[in-house]
């Protein structure tokens, strides 16, 4: 009699898969959190428009802040774009987590543009 063992193949660890969610929801998340960063924009083009209007009144229309409100025209669209890029390949939660942080960015850069032109009306007021 011969002793022979079988032995189970060897199951290597897999990593647990990340949910990367269906189109919808990939395609509902970024909706939402691209009408967050289009309202960033809205509001950076009603500054553009009414923002020299304002100065004009008080006099001091040839200090108008053009590259500050021009930045903040723009700067939403490319922070919340280069996030749309990456969160592109990422999980759902992850994807989720990269827009939002964009947008985190977006809203202190914007604070940081609102500092610096309410600055310039101080300094000359």
């Amino acid at each position: 009699m011969t002793d022979s063992t079988v032995s189970a193949p060897e199951l290597e660890p897999t990593a647990p898969t990340a949910d990367h969610g269906t189109r919808l929801q990939r395609g509902g998340v970024a909706a939402l959190l691209s009408l967050v960063a289009a309202w960033f924009v809205w509001d950076a083009v009603g500054s553009l428009v009414s923002l020299p209007q304002l100065y004009a009144q008080l006099g001091i229309a040839d200090d108008v802040p053009w590259v500050a409100l021009w930045l903040g025209v723009v700067q939403p669209l490319v922070l919340y774009a280069a996030a749309l890029v990456i969160a592109v390949r990422q999980p759902l939660a992850r994807g989720t987590l990269v827009l939002v942080a964009g947008l985190a960015a977006i809203a202190a850069l914007r604070l940081s543009i609102i500092a610096v032109a309410t600055g310039t009306i101080t300094l000359l007021g």
